[in-house]
């Protein structure tokens, strides 16, 4: 089986069909491999998430997909969610 990524400590190069995608990672970002997966990591500069002008909006998934520990916007229930590490899922209103 082909290679369908290769991570460097700066980016990574995904091997599309259509030809490659090169993923860079920016001042305080950073790109980690985790098995089949990716993860983004960004410092976020104060007040640009909630600065009162602009709301956060999580992200919204069914429960099912959601991983452990992580808040969203559930639409399995269409509540703010937390699910923990057990994947137990609580509304937090």
């Amino acid at each position: 089986m082909a290679n369908k990524a290769t991570f460097h400590p700066y980016g990574i190069t995904l091997n599309l069909p259509d030809g490659d995608v090169i993923l860079n990672a920016g001042s305080n970002m950073t790109i980690f491999p985790q098995g089949k997966l990716i993860t983004f990591a960004a410092q976020i500069p104060t007040n640009l998430v909630i600065n009162g002008l602009t709301a956060w909006q999580p992200p919204m998934m069914a429960d099912s997909v959601a991983i452990a520990n992580s808040v969203y916007f559930s639409t399995t229930n269409n509540k703010l969610s937390y699910k923990d590490s057990s994947n137990a899922v609580h509304a937090l209103y």
